[in-house]
């Protein structure tokens, strides 16, 4: 993520001073195609480089300078998924390390409950559906599922979100405000047996009551509506970051990121909320879903 701010804070740079990216390219002694990989965080830059594109662009402010060269030294940093890189592919990672940073998460998921909001032993039976692998690795991903939810541990701890000294929340402590969308599909899947699914749904009564989770089911019988096939999550950070929109697919992974192809998700996403039930009528039928898992009262 820092990568990514310092990306398009250096392109904004360039374009206002009129440098072309092949000019740009030459004062670092690199290809053209570096500098759009630097710019669109695909790569790290050292913070003498930065200092080198600033002379170029003929910037010479002392504190601008300092702040972007701090940003580059963060971007070089591991993050604290790193020790799990021999499990997940290098797109996977980079959500992860785009959702640690992200202030604000806008979820919606049509087929099974979102990762954020799994129990361990729901996450391990949803893993018996997946292509047969290594065990030590796929005890590795679930692992990896749990430490992702620890910003949501803190909210139900009670506490401030914020570090106690001065410098900024980063990462795991970083202030985190979730709103998730849920098809009532997910609820219905009977993934793991009875006690796996009374465990998930008093697992997401609880978290619906967190202060910053915001918990909406979609119900069955509402019909159809825009975007129900699909599972999808928005990212929004604090400041001018430019919003994110994550798909996870068969085939790889897809990210949004341009105001154009963002915008249809926040069109489509503000449907299916205005669609769901209310936070305290999903409440109600979360409790009376788990009644129904405890009663074995069928769906049919």
């Amino acid at each position: 993520m820092r990568r990514r701010s310092l990306g398009a804070r250096l392109r904004d740079i360039r374009e206002k001073a009129g440098v072309t990216a092949d000019e740009a390219a030459m004062a670092l002694d690199v290809h053209s195609s570096t500098i759009y990989r630097i710019e669109r965080g695909k790569v790290g830059i050292k913070p003498r480089d930065v200092k080198t594109l600033l002379n170029r662009y003929g910037i010479d402010d002392e504190e601008q300078l300092g702040e972007l060269e701090g940003l580059a030294r963060e971007g070089r940093q591991r993050g604290w998924w790193a020790k799990y890189s021999d499990t997940i592919s290098p797109p996977y990672a980079t959500y992860i390390g785009l959702e640690s940073e992200a202030n604000y998460l806008y979820i919606y998921d049509a087929i099974i409950i979102n990762g954020l909001l799994q129990t361990r032993e729901y996450a391990e039976s949803s893993f018996k559906f997946a292509p047969a692998g290594d065990p030590k690795q796929i005890g590795t991903r679930i692992q990896l599922r749990m430490d992702r939810q620890e910003r949501l541990r803190l909210l139900k701890e009670g506490a401030e979100l914020r570090d106690q000294s001065d410098d900024e929340p980063t990462g795991q402590s970083r202030p985190l405000q979730l709103w998730a969308v849920i098809d009532e599909a997910a609820l219905r899947r009977m993934i793991g047996g009875k006690e796996v699914m009374e465990q998930q749904l008093s697992h997401l009564i609880e978290i619906a009551q967190y202060d910053g989770v915001t918990l909406q089911v979609l119900p069955f019988d509402g019909g159809a509506y825009p975007g129900m096939l699909g599972t999808f999550t928005i990212l929004r950070f604090a400041g001018a970051d430019p919003d994110v929109v994550y798909i996870e697919g068969k085939t790889g992974d897809v990210y949004e990121e341009t105001e154009e192809q963002v915008r249809p998700y926040w069109q489509i996403f503000d449907s299916l909320r205005a669609a769901a039930l209310s936070p305290v009528d999903t409440l109600e039928r979360l409790r009376q879903r788990l009644r129904d898992v405890k009663d074995g009262v069928s769906d049919v």
